[in-house]
């Protein structure tokens, strides 16, 4: 954990304030007034350390309160403070008696002086009277804007401080936004800070950067070297936020720029600040001595300079988490409790505290690593107690309530609670009490509600992966304490959790979507398409969300379907499943987990060996199976069966739903040994898993249902794409680009079912985006091209433009699908880059993402004419009324039954088409309600023809 200052750029309203909380004992106080908590839980060996009175300033740039001139300041705010409070008040009492005189037809001199009362308020900490009074001088400026544009931008700059400073961030950035699409204007640069460190409380890491990144670059800050330097360090921080490796490496340049100026300068206390953030960067990169090296020097300096108390506990936390990270805890926790002392010392009993709650969170760490995890309980606690003012517990146990935690700092809330889990988790190891494993999964599952929470209003991509991968950890932690406390009900909750919830969320989406209007749903694709381009921008971020609080209000339920529904319990699998065994993999930073459910038998847990046993063989074998032309061995494949496959002791011959985890979704389950095979048996004689089993795939066992609830929603038909079924010398492709076999397979299809095709020259962008909704079954024989590393292009395929030869995944995104099964023969669609926590961005998860989450796709590149063997037959099973996994094994079987010549029983051939989705028939034709409708018709002329034959008979 680390401290986190507030710090203005040049000419912006000062937000922390002077903030002073006096003892009570002493009669003396000034605002803000917070609630007294004398009666504070027994700390065990956390010792509360009380010093005498006094007072924390937080002014201007952060410009401490320095120790050499505290006697003199203290008095001076001991005789002082009361009448500058009256003074403020009185003339609040003055503009009330002016704003009661002024009549409404003045609305200017009215919202003037509004304005100004909402000044004083803030000065009073008063901030609910604060934005009341500033939206009654905003609504009246914006009257008459015309005339007097500038006020409308200082009232809407105030409000947004107003509301950060009450911690609520959407409103604040709704109105620095405000300020932002007015551009341009003098209060531009400070909105654009504004929101830099507004997004950056809520972890919108992306766009925090671009509008820091925008102020940088803005004309009002190009004569002020301190503001650039402070813009650069707070660049810094939000790189330093993600607590990762990466982010300290780029946060480091910016840290280097700052501190040149402040040196330059001679500006001590902000030299000082940014030296401990180097040295915080260093211990995120790993490099401990240098860490320690910086901040020891940053504690001696302050110590012989300006004896700042922020510094100095600041630096003392940053301090104490290279030592504690480098594994020298009593060092750490010495500097701890000089930060606790310090922090303590300032609040003096009010809460909430973020920096006491801070200083207790990093002890409980440290007492984790020390291997006192009762002490890290009561302070884990403690942590919660001081950062939520509502949450006064009457046991370690108790867990706030979800509400409680609105208005705090939720970022590091999440933190509180998962380190108070992982303290139950510890205490529950060392005495075996069962208890403890069930409090330790109760707050975790508390931190998950919290995460969906903040995760509501994150539109940007990239924010929203980022979340899922971090909270990975999360996960990990939650699911090995399920699995030591043998809970796997617990295991799997967090397992759907942990895998595909942003495919889920876009889905559900989707389908509140569909109750919009059109002319809503229209706009709401275009302004998300938008702020996706803009790769961050504020304003384009801003239009979306204000968009989408207006369809919130008016349609709540498409509010509500933003983030997913609870996962299903494990007694609505049969439902989901069927007689279909199941099996969830989770693969963990150190371990392996399988979660298996079998009909009738219910839920069990499995542990497997660790990755780094596995996942070498995983890699060596996916090579071999890349390389049809070379011998195969069979050690790898007869292993990986053996580690993860065999000790689940799985019935013999069921079919299986497999759900990958990892680097799993690179195995194709099926190529995997169940024995070593006899010397000279040729490889479609092996003894595979695919000939014991029928093996097929989801992505969550939650998306299995939710893709069973969504089917029959096409037209009945089939579309089938062929660009380059064939290339002629003066096409605009290059030959070698030609798939011939393609053609086979789309007239295959249009036997067996009503195909409409686009082929070669028809093959356009714009007919493909103008047909592909409707269709009920999309078959794609095209080239593809998965994204493996974030500086590639999108995952895309091969399309007849002369413009454009690509369609993408961003393409997709104008999409909204109705086919129950997407066919993609061409190569490697599913595979892409890994997303932690998500899966692989594929293009076949592009083709999920818009509607159709079934699909079957390729894990490698596979030979043309083989995957048109392949497609033809499953298109035969799919006809005869199979489901497309049971199609597509069947094929399978087909293939290796039908090889004549021996090397092409290679799995290569045969093993790279995976299935995911339910087990159930794609029905083409006549849609279903059409069929009912004939059959009920045709019933009435039988119907009617029985009575009038019956009536005949009795007149004869």
């Amino acid at each position: 954990m680390r401290k986190r200052s507030f710090e203005m750029g040049a000419g912006a309203r000062v937000q922390g304030k002077t903030q002073v909380a006096m003892h009570p004992g002493s009669g003396v106080f000034l605002f803000p007034l917070r609630q007294s908590h004398p009666n504070l839980p027994l700390l065990g060996r956390i010792p509360l350390l009380r010093c005498g009175p006094r007072a924390r300033f937080t002014l201007g740039f952060r410009f401490m309160l320095r120790l050499s001139l505290l006697v003199f300041l203290l008095s001076f705010v001991y005789t002082s403070l009361p009448a500058q409070e009256q003074s403020a008040r009185a003339l609040l009492d003055s503009l009330q008696q002016l704003l009661d005189a002024t009549p409404d037809s003045d609305p200017m001199r009215r919202g003037d002086l509004q304005h100004e009362m909402g000044k004083i308020y803030d000065d009073l900490e008063e901030y609910p009277l604060a934005v009341a009074m500033t939206t009654r001088a905003l609504r009246a400026r914006l009257d008459h804007e015309d005339t007097e544009p500038d006020k409308v931008l200082v009232s809407a700059f105030n409000l947004g401080l107003y509301y950060r400073n009450m911690q609520e961030y959407q409103a604040a950035i709704d109105h620095f936004d405000l300020v932002v699409r007015r551009a341009p204007n003098r209060k531009l640069g400070q909105a654009y800070f504004q929101l830099g460190y507004t997004y950056d409380e809520i972890g919108e890491f992306a766009a925090a950067i671009q509008a820091f990144t925008s102020a940088l670059e803005h004309e009002s800050f190009q004569n002020d070297p301190t503001t650039i330097a402070l813009i650069h360090r707070n660049i810094a921080r939000v790189h330093l936020n993600k607590e990762t490796a990466a982010g300290a490496l780029q946060a480091l340049p910016h840290l280097d720029s700052s501190l040149a100026h402040f040196i330059s300068s001679g500006n001590d206390l902000e030299e000082l600040d940014t030296r401990s953030l180097v040295g915080l960067a260093h211990t995120h990169a790993g490099d401990y001595p240098e860490a320690i090296k910086w901040l020891e020097a940053t504690l001696a300096d302050n110590a012989a300079g300006p004896q700042d108390l922020v510094i100095e506990t600041t630096a003392a936390t940053n301090l104490g988490m290279a030592y504690r990270r480098s594994g020298q805890l009593s060092l750490a926790e010495k500097h701890f409790r000089r930060a606790l002392e310090i922090d303590l010392e300032f609040a003096e009993g009010y809460r909430p505290d973020n920096y006491v709650a801070l200083d207790y969170d990093n002890l409980s760490t440290l007492f984790l690593s020390m291997g006192m995890p009762d002490s890290a309980l009561m302070a884990a606690q403690l942590a919660l107690y001081w950062g939520i003012e509502s949450f006064s517990p009457e046991a370690l146990s108790h867990n706030p309530t979800l509400e409680d935690l609105s208005g705090t700092n939720q970022l590091d809330i999440l933190t509180y609670l998962q380190d108070k889990a992982r303290a139950h988790r510890a205490l529950g190891d060392a005495t075996g009490d069962a208890e403890q494993y069930a409090a330790a999964l109760a707050t975790f599952r508390l931190a998950d509600e919290l995460l969906d929470e903040m995760r509501r209003n994150q539109l940007l991509e990239d924010t929203r992966t980022y979340w899922r991968a971090d909270a990975r950890t999360l996960y990990n932690a939650a699911i090995s304490t399920a699995s030591r406390a043998e809970d796997p009900e617990a295991a799997f909750y967090f397992m759907e959790k942990a895998r595909a919830r942003l495919l889920l969320e876009e889905l559900n989406a989707g389908r509140a979507e569909e109750a919009l209007p059109e002319a809503v749903r229209a706009r709401l694709a275009a302004v998300a398409q938008r702020a996706r381009r803009a790769a961050g921008d504020p304003s384009a971020l801003q239009a979306f969300r204000r968009l989408q609080d207006s369809v919130f209000r008016a349609y709540p339920a498409y509010q509500q379907a933003q983030i997913g529904a609870t996962p299903p319990r494990s007694s609505r699998l049969k439902e989901i499943m069927g007689n279909t065994t199941m099996v969830e993999y989770y693969v963990g930073e150190d371990f392996t987990l399988a979660l298996k459910w079998i009909p009738f038998q219910g839920l069990s847990l499995v542990e497997l060996p660790a990755p780094d046993v596995w996942r070498p063989q995983l890699r060596a074998y996916r090579e071999a199976l890349l390389d049809p032309a070379s011998s195969l061995n069979p050690e790898a494949a007869t292993s990986l069966y053996e580690q993860l496959f065999l000790p689940l002791d799985l019935p013999r011959g069921q079919p299986v739903y497999i759900i990958p985890d990892a680097e799993l979704y690179l195995l194709p389950f099926g190529a995997l040994l169940t024995a070593r095979p006899e010397d000279g048996l040729t490889y479609q004689n092996w003894p595979w898993v695919a000939r014991e089993r029928l093996v097929q795939y989801a992505f969550s066992a939650q998306l299995l249902e939710f893709a069973r609830q969504r089917r029959r929603r096409g037209n009945g038909r089939a579309l089938a794409l062929a660009p380059v079924a064939r290339i002629e010398n003066a096409d605009e492709l290059p030959q070698r680009l030609e798939l011939p076999a393609t053609i086979r397979t789309v007239r295959h299809l249009a036997t067996l079912m009503p195909t409409d095709t686009l082929v070669n020259a028809a093959a356009t962008r714009a007919a493909f985006r103008e047909m592909a909704d409707a269709y009920s079954l999309l078959h794609l024989g095209t080239h593809a091209y998965p994204r493996e590393k974030e500086t590639e292009l999108l995952s895309r395929f091969l399309i007849r433009d002369a413009n454009d030869q690509y369609y993408s995944a961003e393409d997709l995104h104008a999409h909204a699908l109705k086919a129950d099964l997407v066919v993609m023969g061409a190569c490697e669609t599913g595979l892409g880059e890994q997303l932690y926590g998500e899966g692989v961005a594929s293009l076949g998860r592009a083709f999920a993402r818009r509607g159709a989450p079934n699909l079957i796709m390729s894990l490698w590149s596979i030979d043309d004419a083989t995957t048109d063997e392949l497609l033809r037959s499953t298109y035969d099973g799919l006809y005869v009324g199979d489901a497309p996994g049971a199609a597509l094994d069947g094929a399978g079987r087909s293939y290796r039954e039908g090889v004549t010549n021996p090397r092409f029983g290679h799995p290569y051939y045969w093993a790279g088409l995976v299935y995911y989705g339910p087990a159930l028939p794609v029905q083409l034709g006549t849609p279903p309600w059409k069929r009912w409708m004939l059959y009920g018709g045709m019933g009435m002329l039988v119907l009617g023809a029985l009575l009038w034959w019956g009536s005949r008979r009795k007149e004869s």
